[in-house]
């Protein structure tokens, strides 16, 4: 975290955190049975759920800089 005294803009930076994206995370539990229902349903969760959020950040006039 901190700011950018040229801009006087405030940053939040995280740590990078290994492991699969969503997309590949759905992808390999669709894998065993992409017409399973649940998998679908459990998908369309996930992705309200991100879109709720990048929703909520935006409306704090904030923005993110790498949502895949």
């Amino acid at each position: 975290s901190g700011s950018d005294p040229t801009t006087k803009f405030l940053y939040i930076q995280m740590e990078f955190c290994e492991g699969d994206t969503l997309w590949a995370w759905i992808d390999k539990r669709n894998s065993s049975d992409a017409q399973y229902p649940e998998r679908r349903t459990e998908a369309a969760q996930i992705n309200r759920q991100v879109l709720k959020a990048v929703e909520y950040i935006h409306s704090k006039g904030l923005i993110h800089r790498d949502l895949k």
